[in-house]
């Protein structure tokens, strides 16, 4: 009985779409230009970094919130001063990062973060995207990853291999063509004989997440043709198909004709045939933005209307130190007794809202109702993942203060309403982070998490502590979590102890080699996961 449930719950999870917890960490930047009025900072990758966020700078032994970053790109950031503490150029500054999505540099699959291509694309709208000049820039990145899963019973032992690979080429040869994709090629083997589903099938295997090329008519109009995720229509998802695109001094208008990625696999079906139409606002000035969109597309179905619906999109900072961003669909046809008619239906809605009503403190709250978030491939546990289950839709209030310096302190709390195919639940996280600790140098961390859902009812408690080995070469972490889930259904509990040694080793400044091992004991079994990462940026 026990296994036959575990087996339902495995069911379960595999098709749903998971979310991610709040994590804190450093990400490390160095001063590259100073000027009378700004600073600088350049970064392996700015990611999970916003406008308005501290950046940190130690001084003898004491650490210093000095900058407060005015605008970002992908690998760097314009800062202004807090005070006058002299900074010389490749000074270490570092960002207390609050992760969402997982630092580029580190291999998604293996984060306890769901990485969303779609909240990626969420960030992009808060950037002013018109181009100056056809001005060649690549960024990119191939990875090579390696799993092993090891346990006392032996039942799914297996060693799986990933590679990855995430290119963007803007203006190739200072021309007017671009390229972007993202890709990963799995396969499997198995350890002790242990049989596996057939993944014989290429679609199995390769997860193409973005892959397109773009032709710049002038440097305001744009064709693509592939799969691509467009940013003024972001919560759609991705297209496979032709995106034609303008901009009018503040207005851009384009439409769209392709295919919707089959839902079972992410591969192309030619089946899902989608096309519409939008219009658009954008406003920048300084640290302020407005960016408003509205669309209009029709889904078929072999052939057949499916759906047809309305996509509003919004996000602004008009307010100091507050940003916006909201989305919502309306269905605008069904069919009653066979016969199509008119209606005016929400079907999906996402509002985020984050305050920062000084530079210490930290306020977000955010309601989630998507229905279709595709999420890339990740690698976690069962106690992470049945987690990932109960949080994926509701209300969640999230806080993070620096009372003094070294200190953070963070949690959020999330609750979502019964509705016809999910229950009631709510779940809390908070945690507590000492860095540049005294003596022993590094950061230590205690964090907790309880979950109540008309499924299980448990706790997670933890703590970590990290440091640099070798300062800016070799990063390690120690990690520990004791889990306590109970079943209302009757199964045995999931009682666990995890313990994780993480490795990051920088071999040269694009080359990075990271390398964990996880050891879970429970009751019945012990498992071992070991995972290694080889990541080269270009």
């Amino acid at each position: 009985m026990k296994s036959f449930t575990l087996a339902i719950l495995f069911s379960i999870i595999s098709i749903t779409p998971s979310v991610a917890q709040l994590v804190r960490e450093q990400v490390i930047g160095n001063v590259s230009f100073l000027s009378t009025e700004h600073v600088y900072v350049r970064f392996g990758s700015t990611d999970g970094i916003s406008i308005g966020d501290t950046l940190y700078f130690v001084k003898e032994n004491t650490t210093i919130p000095l900058l407060i970053v005015k605008s970002l790109s992908s690998i760097s950031c314009v800062c202004v001063r807090l005070d006058n503490t002299q900074l010389n150029i490749r000074n270490t500054v570092f960002a207390l990062k609050t992760a969402q999505t997982p630092n580029i540099e580190m291999d998604v699959e293996k984060s306890k973060q769901g990485l969303s291509p779609t909240d990626q694309v969420i960030n992009e709208v808060k950037k002013d995207t018109i181009k100056k000049d056809f001005i060649a820039q690549t960024d990119g990145r191939l990875s090579v990853t390696s799993y092993s899963n090891l346990s006392t019973q032996q039942t799914n032992d297996n060693q799986r291999f990933r590679y990855n690979l995430n290119l963007n080429a803007q203006h190739i040869g200072n021309s007017r063509f671009s390229f972007d994709t993202y890709a990963s090629f799995t396969h499997q083997l198995p350890l002790y004989g242990a049989n596996l589903n057939d993944t014989s099938k290429i679609f199995d295997r390769l997860k193409i997440y973005s892959l397109n090329a773009k032709f710049d008519f002038t440097k305001t109009a744009n064709i693509s043709i592939g799969r691509r995720i467009n940013p003024n229509m972001a919560n759609i998802g991705a297209i496979d198909g032709i995106q034609i695109e303008n901009t009018s001094g503040q207005l851009s208008y384009g439409a769209l004709i392709g295919f919707r990625p089959n839902y079972t696999n992410y591969w192309i079906n030619d089946s899902l045939l989608d096309f519409g139409g939008f219009i658009g606002h954008k406003y920048f000035k300084e640290d302020s933005y407005v960016n408003t969109s509205i669309a209009f597309f029709n889904q078929t179905n072999h052939g057949y209307t499916d759906r047809r619906y309305a996509y509003i999109q919004h996000s602004n900072s008009l307010l100091k130190n507050l940003d916006f961003f909201g989305s919502m669909e309306l269905d605008i046809f069904k069919l009653e007794n066979g016969k199509p008619t008119n209606t005016l239906d929400i079907t999906s809605t996402y509002l985020s809202l984050r305050y920062r009503p000084w530079r210490q403190v930290n306020l977000s709250l955010a309601y989630d109702a998507r229905k279709n978030v595709y999420y890339f491939q990740t690698y976690k546990n069962m106690a992470q993942t049945l987690l990932d289950v109960a949080t994926r839709q509701g209300m969640r209030f999230q806080c993070t203060i620096n009372p003094i310096n070294n200190l953070t302190w963070g949690g959020n709390v999330g609750y979502r309403l019964p509705s016809i195919t999910n229950g009631e639940s709510a779940n809390a996280y908070t945690h507590l982070t000492y860095s540049n600790l005294p003596f022993i140098e590094g950061a230590m961390s205690v964090s907790a998490t309880g979950l109540k859902t008309p499924m299980l009812n448990g706790n997670i408690l933890g703590a970590s502590y990290s440091r640099d080995v070798v300062e800016g070469k070799l990063f390690a972490m120690l990690e520990y979590q004791k889990v306590n889930y109970q079943f209302t259904n009757g199964a045995d509990p999931l009682l666990q102890d995890i313990g994780e040694l993480s490795l990051s080793w920088f071999i040269t400044r694009k080359l990075l080699l990271s390398a964990s091992y996880e050891l879970t004991i429970d009751s019945e079994n012990k498992q071992t996961r070991v995972f290694i990462n080889l990541s080269q940026r270009f």
